[in-house]
């Protein structure tokens, strides 16, 4: 069965949003204007930031790349009310290699996460209990499972009540609880990497769904600044023994071409080339993060 194509919008003309400054197209749908809306509102907070850091500075700062305008779970249900994706025919299997990497293994964790909020928007339950297992699995090996266990039986408990709006909040909460409880251990490092193998694997979702059936509507989902200076930079200053990680030096530079493909123009959404050169490299990137090494 083909996947159903993206729906058709009407165009009326653009306004002016005057609070920013920055041109509000209305041909966009409600979601793409959304998440325009939360990109300013972090520019505006990120630049805020910077004024306090110049008039007090700390003696010594650690850069960390800005906060992303959404969440992943956003980014896929943002393109939900917008197209009419088959979100099943992305689904994975599950990650059986053994990993000696405890940042690969963050970045995958990450991953599983975005996998989570794809069965969520395919409404699969039993891809969402397998998921909750998975991500108990993998936490166990970075040493945070129990803070996972309750959080893992309440999306077996979601899904197996086809409550989606609640599992995407459990899925969200269980991706912060596992941040906390990494820099309770103080491995802020690890807690960032599975952010970006979070924000890695949505986007790619994203964009290689617009690549079965690229609308410039729906594309204009995948114009996030903020998201791009957070993917190019997301592998700075995680600490010393990160830093060196083989895995991560083989994706630096290829993060540093998916930050180029999220910028551009506000105005302007990805071409359909643009959205398969993404999604190929994002693709490439999850495979060298699964990729075992000695």
């Amino acid at each position: 069965m083909q996947p159903r194509s993206f729906l058709r919008l009407n165009r009326p003309r653009p306004l002016s949003f005057a609070a920013s400054g920055l041109p509000l197209d209305m041909s966009q749908p409600l979601a793409v204007r959304r998440l325009r809306g939360r990109v300013v509102q972090v520019l505006g907070a990120v630049g805020f930031l910077a004024a306090v850091t110049v008039l007090c500075p700390a003696q010594e700062t650690t850069p960390l790349p800005p906060p992303a305008a959404v969440s992943p779970e956003e980014l896929l249900h943002s393109l939900s009310r917008c197209a009419k994706p088959d979100w099943a025919s992305k689904f994975r299997p599950p990650v059986a290699v053994a990993l000696n990497s405890r940042a690969q293994i963050a970045l995958v964790l990450g991953g599983v996460f975005a996998d989570g909020y794809l069965a969520a928007q395919a409404e699969d339950a039993q891809q969402c209990r397998n998921i909750g297992k998975d991500l108990v699995r993998l936490s166990k090996t970075l040493g945070v499972q129990t803070e996972l266990l309750d959080r893992s039986r309440s999306i077996a408990d979601s899904a197996q009540k086809k409550d989606w709006a609640i599992l995407r909040r459990e899925l969200n909460a269980t991706e912060a609880e596992l941040g906390a409880a990494l820099r309770k251990h103080e491995d802020e490092g690890l807690a960032r990497l599975v952010s970006l193998g979070a924000w890695m694997r949505s986007t790619e979702i994203v964009a290689s769904l617009l690549c079965d059936h690229y609308s410039e509507n729906a594309a204009s989902l995948l114009r996030q600044p903020a998201l791009g200076i957070l993917m190019g930079r997301g592998l700075e200053k995680l600490g010393e023994k990160l830093d060196t990680d083989p895995a991560l030096e083989l994706i630096r530079p290829k993060l540093n071409t998916v930050e180029r493909l999220l910028n551009g123009s506000a105005d302007t959404p990805p071409s359909s080339m643009e959205v398969k050169d993404l999604a190929a490299i994002l693709t490439s990137i999850l495979k060298d993060v699964t990729e075992k090494r000695n």
